[in-house]
């Protein structure tokens, strides 16, 4: 996706008739209702990750919740688990913290 999502800059890869958006670039992004408001994660946005071989258990092609147990065993950095976050050793940008919340929201069964 070229620009954000979040501020509205952003050039979707695909729109559903509904609204929803669709990017693929670096992982899956979804935004279920388009530009319109909020545009926050757990709320109407959620990232995940797409497996690019078969590693630790998983299949290539598998996609996984960003801040997910199963994609910071995939991706070997258990750090990166949303219940273990460890900001000393990860990026501390609001953006990734937000792409983490994803499982987060998902592993809980609840989106705010």
């Amino acid at each position: 996706m070229v620009g954000d999502i979040v501020n509205g800059t952003a050039v979707p890869c695909f729109y559903t008739q509904d609204g929803m958006i669709i990017d693929s670039s670096n992982g899956m992004h979804v935004d279920i209702n388009g530009l319109k408001g909020p545009n926050a994660v757990g709320k109407d946005q959620f990232s995940f990750y797409i497996a690019n071989e078969d590693k630790s258990g998983v299949a290539k092609g598998t996609v996984m919740p960003y801040g997910s147990i199963q994609y910071a065993n995939y991706v070997g950095r258990s750090y990166e688990y949303w219940k273990k976050v460890n900001f000393n050793k990860i990026y501390t940008t609001e953006q990734w913290v937000l792409k983490n919340l994803t499982g987060k929201y998902l592993e809980q069964g609840k989106i705010d």
